[in-house]
């Protein structure tokens, strides 16, 4: 999914997020492109950067919310940790 939620008012954000985490829920792989990362924090379960083309990080993220919020928003402005 690329941007789900880009330009969407909070309500269909909300349709939207609670599709995408029964999908999971239901053991699907979902991929999700996004520059809005907080909504998908507590469900992401591994992250990629990306930057001119090309990937240029991966990782597996950790349990806690606060270190997924901190690779995330790192992974999210191309920083390599």
């Amino acid at each position: 999914m690329d941007e789900p939620l880009e330009g969407m008012d909070r309500n269909i954000q909300k349709e939207i997020l609670k599709w995408v985490f029964k999908r999971k829920n239901e053991g699907a792989c979902i991929v999700v492109v996004s520059h809005t990362i907080e909504p998908f924090i507590e469900r992401t379960s591994k992250a990629w950067a990306l930057k001119d083309g090309g990937v240029i990080m991966h990782d597996d993220l950790p349990g806690g919310t606060e270190e997924r919020l901190f690779l995330l928003e790192a992974l999210s402005k191309g920083k390599s940790l």
